[in-house]
């Protein structure tokens, strides 16, 4: 039982620093949008969706991780994406 607590506690907390490394990477983006460097919002994007990638591995292995994530980590790529159509 220690070694499925310990286990979920890493996922947990790696979910949390990805999830900040996302909402970060958004804010860049948006910030660049506004700049009108397109080239450097797209980049910075990117580097969300791929973060978003190795992240839903380890949210599907554990389903109750998806809600640690903090909700503007999934809002803020979402509304960077709105900016750059």
């Amino acid at each position: 039982m220690m070694t499925r607590m310990n286990t979920y506690d890493e996922s947990r907390e790696k979910v949390i620093k990805r999830s900040r490394e996302i909402q970060k990477a958004a804010k860049q983006a948006i910030f660049a949008l506004h700049r009108d460097d397109h080239k450097k919002a797209d980049k910075l994007m990117g580097e969300c969706e791929k973060v978003a990638g190795e992240l839903s591995e380890t949210i599907e292995n554990e389903k109750s991780l998806r809600y640690v994530a903090s909700y503007r980590a999934v809002r803020t790529p979402r509304r960077g994406h709105q900016l750059l159509k």
